[in-house]
């Protein structure tokens, strides 16, 4: 019995199977064997062109000074060095201790180690998937040095439990993500290493810092547990050569910064590791894992991005061992992966059969409130936002109210302009790629004079991409309460996958004194159908449907969160799937995940009507799906049930219905009801 808690199921048994009968291959061959087949079935998966399409957008964004031809080569060879990985996962129990001895002298400045704990307080190791990253954790704990690794655990428990014993023998521990936060401490705490892979998206609340040049997601656990304990940040890689050979690197412990602003501090560790990290993948990119969509969380907010959830561990090449398991074992796995997917995200190479991504262009128009330049003692107490969809992007209508201490203050205020990847929209901006146009400011309605600065001039680092700032200067009286109102346009935004976005970052004013304001925003969606709204988009949760409106509401001292929206005009939803007849029913469990969080609402009742059609319900002509009655694979049943659906079916079907739910109780009725 699985030491797991998790349900053991069929399914989880045959992917078990598949990876213990490739373990137990990989054991057998001689190494240089065992990695010529890895190498071979990361060939096959890129050929198959699993995940490809996100390693060849990775690899242009990264790399746009290269050719087409050089980001193909790099992109094959990342799918070898996969291939290998996942072997090496797998021959760990066949390792012997002579075995990472020779090995180790390849790793240079392995007394970095032993230099962190000279403190007392443990060390935080830090790497990415990049070469041999498993084997860099044998190496030191063979050097006697205690070592951790932070997972995330894989859904199936029997595979989970023999990834964790293959560790185990080669000495290096395991703390469980999200739940191991106290276990890893106190390994800190008795001055053992805790290892931890940070360099996958780490969701809507990561710590956003560049990486190849844009913002990226990034799991702020290391800095955090460096920060909050004291414990040294140890950088280490170790990579392949073409001979079976390795190279790698640990640098010199990094002390973490205390300057008493723990978000600072844990931005600029962030900011320091993946800087390093991307420097690695300059020098030798095919060691990287390209298949992740490292870019694919938009930055929620300027400066006060922060998480608490890393992508610690192998998750993303068990997923790869799992796949090349299933396929050595001709046994089909219930939850397989391609090569360097992460298990715990929602993305899957069924997915990209849906759209091809349109370049990224989280910043294209991104809006603001208002922000503080100075650390005047002002507070602000209401924030009242309007918001109007206009053709090429939206007019936005902001009212701050703002109360002075008890003494006189000069109040320094900006609107940050944030970078667009698209032109200026008129050509008085054409040397700017700020789409902000149009600008006016009042206090108490009086017009104020603005000045432009570079995005630099922002206090301390460059927050999120800010092109430039509007700066003026607000004079308080003692006690006096003034109102400041802003017009202007900023220019359109998409998504990842190309639907108009809207986002509008409250600025919380955390240099100002006092807490958040009151906060109401409202977005008056003009010409859009709040039906086509996608509501995994909505942010905050919580907001109201006013007939075209979309409203949030936020009390003073709540939680400020930014405003996103996104849309899609309905046109054929089937046409995104090559079976019709199958449609979503065709994807795997990650990549209907990612579809899921991607559907409009008019696209969800549509669903609804697909699941039942394919049972032969009847149609309602009016309705969302009523082209379905025109499908070939349609055919009305006589006495339809709802007991026709499969299993698969009905869970997804109540997936659907509760999402449809969830959104008539956010609508605001806009009639009075008809009298009795």
């Amino acid at each position: 019995m699985s030491s797991s808690a998790q349900p053991v199921r069929l399914a989880h048994r045959l992917e078990y199977a598949a990876v213990w009968f490739a373990s137990v291959l990989a054991r057998a061959l001689p190494p240089a064997s065992a990695r010529g087949l890895g190498r071979a079935l990361g060939h096959i998966a890129f050929a198959l062109g699993i995940r490809a399409d996100v390693a060849r957008a990775n690899l242009a964004r990264a790399f746009p000074d290269r050719s087409p031809a050089e980001r193909e080569a790099i992109a094959r060879e990342s799918y070898a060095q996969s291939g290998m990985t996942a072997f090496e996962i797998l021959r760990h129990p066949a390792l012997t201790p002579a075995d990472v001895d020779r090995i180790a002298p390849a790793f240079v400045g392995l007394e970095a180690v032993a230099a962190a704990r000279a403190g007392g307080r443990g060390a935080v190791l830090v790497t990415g998937h990049f070469g041999a990253f498993e084997l860099a954790g044998a190496i030191v704990a063979r050097a006697g040095h205690p070592l951790h690794f932070l997972v995330r655990g894989q859904s199936n428990p029997l595979v989970d439990d023999l990834l964790q014993g293959h560790r185990s023998r080669l000495g290096v521990g395991v703390v469980p993500h999200g739940t191991g936060v106290r276990a890893a401490l106190k390994a800190l705490k008795a001055n053992e290493c805790l290892a931890i892979l940070a360099d996958q998206d780490a969701g809507r609340r990561g710590v956003f810092v560049d990486f190849f040049g844009t913002p990226a997601s990034t799991p702020p656990g290391p800095a955090e547990f460096c920060v909050r304990t004291g414990a040294p940040l140890v950088l280490c890689y170790l990579g392949r050569r073409a001979d079976g050979s390795y190279f790698g690197r640990m640098f010199p412990p990094i002390a973490p910064p205390a300057t008493g602003d723990d978000e600072a501090d844990v931005r600029t560790l962030t900011a320091q590791h993946t800087h390093a990290l991307e420097q690695w993948i300059r020098d030798a990119p095919e060691q990287w894992l390209w298949t992740h969509r490292r870019w694919k969380t938009p930055p929620p907010a300027a400066s006060e991005a922060r998480s608490a959830h890393d992508h610690g561990g192998a998750a993303a090449t068990v997923a790869l061992a799992l796949a090349f398991a299933a396929a050595c074992a001709c046994v089909p796995a219930a939850r397989s992966a391609p090569p360097g997917a992460n298990t715990a995200a929602h993305d899957s190479g069924g997915a990209l059969a849906l759209a091809k991504p349109a370049p990224e262009s989280a910043f294209d128009g991104a809006g603001s409130s208002v922000f503080p330049l100075s650390s005047a003692r002002v507070r602000r107490i209401f924030e009242g936002v309007r918001i109007r969809r206009v053709e090429q992007g939206w007019d936005v209508d902001a009212e701050e109210i703002f109360q002075a201490g008890v003494a006189p203050a000069s109040a320094a205020m900006g609107l940050p302009d944030y970078r667009a990847s698209l032109p200026a929209p008129d050509s008085a901006a054409a040397n700017s790629h700020g789409t902000v146009r149009n600008l006016t400011v009042t206090v108490d309605g009086l017009p104020m004079a603005v000045t432009k600065l570079p995005g630099s001039a922002a206090p301390g680092e460059d927050l999120g991409g800010i092109e430039r700032l509007f700066r003026w200067e607000v004079p308080f009286a003692a006690e006096e309460i003034r109102t400041v109102r802003l017009e202007y346009s900023i220019g359109d935004s998409r998504t990842d996958r190309g639907e108009p976005l809207l986002f509008f970052y409250l600025n919380p004013g955390s240099l100002w004194d006092g807490e958040a304001a009151k906060v109401t925003v409202t977005v008056d969606l003009g010409t859009v159908d709040p039906e086509d709204l996608i509501p995994g988009w909505l942010r905050p949760r919580g907001g109201r449907i006013y007939g075209s409106q979309v409203i949030w509401r936020r009390r003073a001292g709540d939680e400020v969160a930014d405003i996103a929206l996104a849309y899609r005009p309905f046109s054929d939803p089937l046409a995104a799937f090559p079976d019709r007849a199958k449609g979503p029913l065709a994807l795997s469990a990650e990549a209907r995940e990612d579809w899921f969080e991607r559907l409009s609402v008019r696209e969800t009742r549509y669903w609804t009507v697909f699941l039942r059609a394919r049972r032969g319900a009847p149609i309602d002509p009016a309705g969302p799906g009523a082209a379905l009655a025109r499908e070939p694979w349609y055919h009305l049943a006589r006495g339809y049930r709802e007991e026709r659906l499969s299993k698969d079916e009905r869970a997804l079907l109540m997936r659907l219905e509760e999402r449809v739910a969830e959104w008539r109780k956010a609508q605001v009725p806009t009639a009075a009801p008809d009298p009795p």
